[in-house]
């Protein structure tokens, strides 16, 4: 039986829920995860997660 790994992470998940609410978007999928891991640590991806998003006036 195959091993099946998630890449999907809590902080990466949290980061790419703050995305997705962004007027561009980010859906959560599999690539987007891979371009977090490469891109950040969990711990770094959480605290990315949690800057507030204000639209550029």
């Amino acid at each position: 039986m195959a091993h099946h790994h998630t890449i999907k992470s809590d902080g990466c998940d949290g980061l790419a829920k703050r995305l997705n609410i962004l007027p561009q978007g980010a859906p959560p999928t599999e690539f987007l995860f891979k371009i977090f891991k490469v891109l950040f640590y969990e711990r770094e991806a959480k605290l990315v997660s949690s800057l507030p998003v204000k639209p550029k006036n």
